[in-house]
């Protein structure tokens, strides 16, 4: 459920380049949980090449044995799953998804871009590392 957060603390980040074609970034997000909010910092290459800092609230829908179902807006839409162990011990879960990026700020207006999310949070620690694997265009 704590990971639920990776994949919508980007969801503040206003994400964008001035190029006229697809071109793809990587980003990487490290942060720690609190409640169902979280604060992250993050680092991007290629297209997107910046850092920064994130917050984010989040939402789970439901649930199917191990697994949470999660979706968020802001700057991007995040739908995936959140999956642990039946281990008692073993507090860590995998979160894989899909982002779409809906709009920016500043100098990343006027971009939309798509992609995946994978991560792993720790809900004992109440930490969470993702990385977002995508490709941005200019709107037009």
């Amino acid at each position: 459920m704590a990971i639920t957060t990776l994949a919508t603390i980007l969801l503040t980040l206003p994400l964008g380049v001035g190029a006229s074609s697809d071109k793809r970034f990587v980003l990487g997000l490290d942060g720690t949980l609190s409640g169902s909010s979280g604060t992250a910092s993050w680092t991007s290459a290629g297209a997107i090449s910046d850092t920064g800092t994130a917050s984010s609230a989040f939402t789970v829908l439901g649930q199917k044995g191990n697994c949470f179902s999660i979706v968020g807006s802001f700057t991007e839409h995040i739908a995936g799953s959140n999956c642990f162990t039946n281990n008692p011990d073993d507090p860590r879960g995998i979160f894989d998804g899909r982002f779409t990026i809906t709009s920016g700020t500043g100098r990343y207006s006027g971009l939309a871009g798509s992609g995946t999310i994978t991560g792993e949070d720790d809900t004992l620690a109440n930490t969470f590392t993702s990385i977002y694997d995508g490709h941005v265009t200019p709107e037009h």
